[in-house]
């Protein structure tokens, strides 16, 4: 569990530092004797380290751009360099935290929140209902 925890916040600074941060606020609490919410926290702690180790262990993922596909796993440390023009190094990347990242990157939070998808299928269903 160590090695697949390690790796994966070497390659996803963000989870690591929120991880910190945990960690630090369960050092403060502790400091002013309030156990209560030390053991809350560190219940958070434990809670995502056994998400992000559940969710990365034994897994595959394939990112395909055009023609070309990698494969990306723990056992390749997600990355796979290339070396182009001997100069040149590209490090592709790929993992469920990034397949996340699209997701929720690729919603429509203003027409979300305003309902523009709604009316959309209104105008949809009006359009077909005219050329009939």
């Amino acid at each position: 569990m160590y090695e697949v925890l390690k790796l994966f916040y070497t390659v996803h600074y963000n989870v690591g530092a929120v991880c910190i941060l945990i960690l630090f606020g369960i050092i403060f609490v502790l400091t002013k004797k309030n156990y209560r919410t030390a053991l809350i926290l560190g219940v958070i702690l434990v809670v995502i380290n056994v998400y992000v180790y559940k969710k990365t262990i034994d897994r595959v993922w394939t990112l395909t751009e055009g023609e070309r596909s990698w494969k990306f796993s723990i056992e390749k440390d997600w990355t796979i360099t290339e070396i182009v023009d001997e100069k040149d190094t590209v490090v592709y990347h790929w993992c469920w935290l990034d397949q996340w990242w699209d997701n929720i990157a690729s919603t429509d939070l203003v027409g979300t929140l305003w309902g523009t998808k709604q009316v959309d299928k209104y105008r949809k269903t009006s359009e077909e209902r005219m050329k009939d």
